[in-house]
């Protein structure tokens, strides 16, 4: 509450000044106040209010001050009114900014969402991709037995046929044999015939020369040489009969022989047919292996062979105790030159990329494409202290492309007892490092 600005009596002073004036209400009533007594009345009269007044400039003096602090308060009640006005504009400007960007980061989880099941659908199809590759791939290798097990069965009927010819063969000489055999025994039937007519001629001789029938010795002895060359006629008729199943028998062997020559020409006829047709299975399975194996862009090995020709690699280098880097590549930015410029624009990046990387890489190195904007390279031989280098080469070389790409690698070695998930995910990590370590320019 402010001070009244009127003027107020010291206690003091009025006592002193009531006591005055009862002493001269005495001197009144008994005798007249005396000059000097007047004037020191004045004089308290006039140092009290000298007082007064001075206590009136003191109470004046505060009044102004309070004044001029409710004035500076009112001033900096204004200025905190209008920065609180200010602040409170600067509060709904911010409000609609926070719900602007409510909205675009909900048009963000829109667009993410649809991202995420487009990313989903892709992952399906490429999971029924290599299923329908692995399926494929089996295929080939059940065609692959199949043309291994005609291989062993022309080889087979090729030992037959031989076998057969062979036979065929001895059977030939054995039918020369036997008709050498029957030659000799006709030639000996022959002989004894000759031998049966001249012992003939000499009984019958003997018989005109009309020798007594009481000559014992003659009459036997033209009976000895009748049996004699009767028994020579029945083994000459034997020997011709020998001879003649002889014949018969070679004549067998012969036209078995031919059987058998006739039956290995369609052996080898049919080993013919069965090297063809395995030659055939081992041509188209050798297409499609390669149409399943290659990325049709860029020339890469796909995920599934890839990783089996790796496998390889793998168990080669530990085998041999030769170093062996993965690397694990990220091309930068592909996501958003796929936005701005399209598809098209992005898969010449790709390719650009594929051929860069192919050309910083020897003929046994494995180029894989492990996903949209990832490959895979497996470098024999590079030191772990090389690695830096290598992708440094690479980032020249992509900087003088017409896309003027870039990529992000991260590298790791094979260690002893590594497998493939193993090596896979140290790379990996090595790549999420070094993605975090730098940002690739744009």
């Amino acid at each position: 509450m402010a001070p009244s600005h009127g003027v107020s009596r010291d206690p003091k002073d009025a006592s002193s000044i009531d006591r005055h004036r009862s002493s001269r209400g005495e001197d009144e009533k008994g005798r007249s106040p005396s000059e000097d007594e007047r004037e020191e009345a004045a004089q308290l009269r006039d140092q009290s209010a000298d007082q007064r007044d001075d206590e009136a400039d003191q109470r004046d003096d505060e009044a102004d001050q309070r004044d001029v602090a409710a004035d500076q308060r009112d001033q900096a009640a204004e200025e905190h009114d209008e920065a609180a006005h200010r602040r409170d504009v600067v509060s709904d400007q911010r409000d609609e900014v926070a719900d602007q960007r409510d909205e675009v980061a909900q048009l963000r989880d829109e667009v993410g969402d649809k991202r995420d099941h487009l990313a989903e659908q892709r992952d399906e199809a490429a999971q029924q991709r290599d299923e329908a590759a692995e399926q494929q791939y089996r295929a080939a290798d059940r065609r692959d037995r199949a043309a291994h097990l005609r291989d062993e069965t022309a080889h087979q009927r090729d030992e037959v046929a031989e076998r057969r010819d062979r036979d065929a063969g001895q059977k030939d000489e054995t039918a020369r044999l036997r008709d050498e055999i029957a030659a000799q025994r006709d030639v000996a039937g022959n002989q004894r015939d000759e031998v049966a007519e001249h012992r003939d001629q000499v009984a019958e001789r003997a018989e005109e020369r009309k020798i007594s029938r009481t000559t014992t010795g003659t009459q036997s002895s033209a009976a000895l040489a009748r049996r004699d060359a009767a028994s020579d006629r029945r083994l000459a008729a034997q020997d011709r009969g020998a001879g003649s199943d002889d014949r018969t028998q070679a004549e067998l062997d012969r036209e078995t022989a031919l059987a058998n020559r006739g039956a290995a020409a369609s052996d080898r006829s049919q080993v013919e047919l069965d090297r063809d047709a395995a030659l055939t299975d081992r041509e188209a399975s050798a297409q499609e292996e390669d149409y399943l194996s290659v990325d049709a862009l860029t020339g890469a090995l796909l995920r599934s062979a890839g990783f089996m020709a790796m496998q390889r690699e793998m168990t080669s280098a530990t085998r041999t105790n030769k170093p062996l880097i993965l690397a694990f590549i990220d091309v930068d930015h592909l996501k958003e030159i796929n936005d701005a410029n399209g598809h098209a624009a992005g898969d010449q990046m790709l390719l650009q990329v594929a051929e860069t990387l192919r050309a910083n890489l020897r003929p046994r190195d494995l180029l894989i494409r492990y996903g949209g904007d990832e490959f895979i390279c497996a470098i024999s031989g590079l030191e772990m202290a090389d690695a830096a280098k290598w992708s440094g080469r690479v980032n020249a070389a992509l900087a003088t492309t017409s896309e003027r790409g870039s990529v992000t690698v991260g590298f790791a070695e094979l260690q002893t007892h590594d497998s493939l998930e193993d090596l896979v995910a140290r790379a990996d990590a090595a790549l999420y490092r070094e993605r975090q370590g730098r940002r690739p320019r744009a």
